[in-house]
């Protein structure tokens, strides 16, 4: 999405390989007020933040900025229903129609979007996306789609083969036809879904020399998503198994990043060396994340995960496989009571379910 416009615009012709398209809601990009940048009161980034996590768990938006969003079209659709029924309605099968219901009516807007910029249709039915809103990376772009009304750009459907089928010298190959190009371009997502230590690729060993993937083997163990047993003094930010996977993912890094430096200054005036979380208190965590709660997926996106179409939210369609480390189990609450979860545990200033050693 993001390079597609600018090759368009640059080279002689354009070859597509498309295997899912995207949802592409507009992002309205302008430049900033700077009137309204100077009103800006310190602390204004972290309080939308706050607000933006409690939004999308279905909170209704108080600022104009998050009431405008294109992201938020779907939750806004549920709380418009949710303010004509009575708590006694809402039950799980209630709430579960009603979000599925939103999730209907944002894709068919986004669908008509794709009739209304593009004029080639033999393009147009390949754009439009036919799964949940959540089901992919939700994508916001004002130039990507006028890009495939150009007549330097082709766009091939390889859904069917999932994929493009060979390279050769001369170029790509894709539903039997091959295409001479160039240059190739690859820009097939994120390599998230194999195993993790081939990820990372760095060699990481606790107290006992056990290896941390190894720790992981059946699948990631951590206290609040950040510290492991036999780990002291190992901090993990980002980690997919800490929170739930956030529409804006720099709003958890953000909630860790604050709870690693608040552990580290504590330890520091304690006098203490080194601290790692008890085995009792990893094993509360884990239990905490699976045992449910919340499905982000069915309250907030208007589906689960075995609806969707494959790809990592689903462990590419197999949602009920073993448990490994390249699982998504996000922190099953939503992101705004994992924030909240670490807060009250930073103001308790106990460091519960730590072994310190001075």
């Amino acid at each position: 999405m993001q390079v597609i416009p600018h090759v368009a615009a640059a080279a002689q012709q354009t070859f597509v390989f498309q295997r899912t398209p995207s949802t592409i809601s507009p992002r309205g990009n302008a430049p900033t007020d700077p009137e309204w940048s100077a009103s800006l009161a310190p602390g204004w980034q972290y309080k939308l933040l706050r607000e933006f996590e409690r939004v999308v768990s279905g909170a209704p938006a108080e600022s104009e900025i998050l009431r405008s969003e294109a992201l938020l079209a779907r939750t806004a659709f549920v709380n418009r229903i949710l303010e004509h029924l009575s708590p006694d309605e809402l039950t799980p099968d209630v709430t579960a129609e009603i979000a599925e219901l939103s999730d209907f009516a944002v894709m068919e807007t986004l669908r008509r979007r794709v009739d209304q910029v593009i004029t080639r249709k033999e393009h147009a039915e390949l754009l439009k996306p036919w799964y949940g809103f959540m089901c992919k990376r939700p994508t916001f772009h004002d130039e990507y789609l006028p890009a495939f009304n150009s007549p330097n750009v082709t766009l091939i459907d390889v859904s069917g083969s999932q994929g493009v089928e060979s390279i050769t010298a001369k170029g790509v190959v894709a539903n039997g036809v091959e295409y001479e190009v160039d240059c190739i371009i690859y820009a097939s997502g994120f390599e998230i879904t194999t195993d993790f230590d081939k990820r990372v690729g760095i060699p990481i060993f606790g107290v006992s020399g056990q290896s941390l993937y190894d720790h992981w083997r059946d699948g990631m163990r951590s206290m609040h998503g950040i510290m492991m047993h036999g780990f002291p003094n190992l901090f993990v930010a980002g980690g997919l198994f800490s929170q739930t996977l956030s529409p804006n993912y720099t709003s958890p890094l953000d909630s860790q990043a604050r709870h690693i430096v608040y552990v580290i200054s504590a330890l520091h005036d304690r006098g203490a060396l080194s601290a790692q979380p008890t085995a009792e208190a990893e094993a509360a965590f884990v239990a905490e994340q699976l045992e449910g709660g919340s499905n982000p997926f069915a309250v907030q996106f208007g589906g689960s995960p075995e609806s969707c179409t494959p790809g990592y939210y689903n462990q590419e369609g197999r949602p009920t496989a073993q448990r490994r480390d390249n699982r998504l189990e996000g922190y099953p609450k939503g992101a705004d009571v994992y924030w909240q979860k670490l807060l009250d545990w930073r103001e308790a200033d106990e460091l519960e379910g730590l072994q310190v050693r001075r």
